[in-house]
């Protein structure tokens, strides 16, 4: 058969090439003529939910010495997983509300202030982690591998929460100790702002 007679013959079978990769879809192969269709599933990726949780974890463990605070942060740690996993942001921003308020209730209690303000600190993390995992979600979709990416942005978050800490640690003793509730109402308020104001 002329070459002519090949060109026309592919032209009549109507197959696409996927992404120019001269691969003919499953669509194609089989003599449908449509075009296979992928959907980006907006879903934070695996990666992101599992640095969240882990570190609402974190803040769930530093609460555990304050018994009633751990019922709240752990209703707010598993709304927070389930938001992520599920892509739904509402969700996510009631888990945190959940770290937050266990940040207020351990303070009421008089949980130490170094456990407070890790616990205030790892539920700021936890936030941020979650925000940047459902934003890469909706821009790449779950399938994207975005694990350097979302580890890099953990890594420097817990590095601005890391010097927050301190900065607030020395403060708080530089004022002669001030009440414990004091400092959690601060550190809660300043995470709730944060939030507001990113969102």
């Amino acid at each position: 058969m002329s070459r002519g007679r090949q060109h026309e013959r592919g032209r009549g079978t109507g197959a696409e090439v996927r992404e120019g990769n001269g691969v003919p879809d499953a669509a194609d192969r089989s003599g449908g003529g449509e075009v296979e269709t992928v959907r980006l599933d907006p879903r934070p990726s695996r990666t992101g939910t599992a640095l969240a949780g882990l570190v609402g974890l974190v803040a769930l463990a530093a609460q555990a010495p304050a018994g009633p605070a751990v019922a709240v942060g752990g209703v707010g740690l598993l709304a927070l997983v389930g938001g992520l996993e599920r892509g739904l942001r509402k969700l996510v921003s009631l888990g945190i509300l959940g770290l937050v308020l266990g940040v207020l209730v351990a303070g009421a209690v008089g949980l130490p202030a170094e456990l407070l303000l890790v616990s205030a600190a790892a539920s700021a993390v936890a936030w941020d982690v979650a925000d940047q995992a459902m934003s890469v979600g909706t821009q790449v979709g779950r399938g994207a591998d975005t694990t350097r990416a979302e580890l890099v942005h953990a890594a420097g978050s817990a590095l601005v929460a890391s010097v927050a800490v301190v900065v607030a640690y020395l403060v708080f003793r530089g004022v002669a100790g001030g009440p414990v509730l004091a400092l959690a109402l601060l550190l809660a308020g300043a995470v709730l702002l944060a939030s507001i104001l990113r969102g």
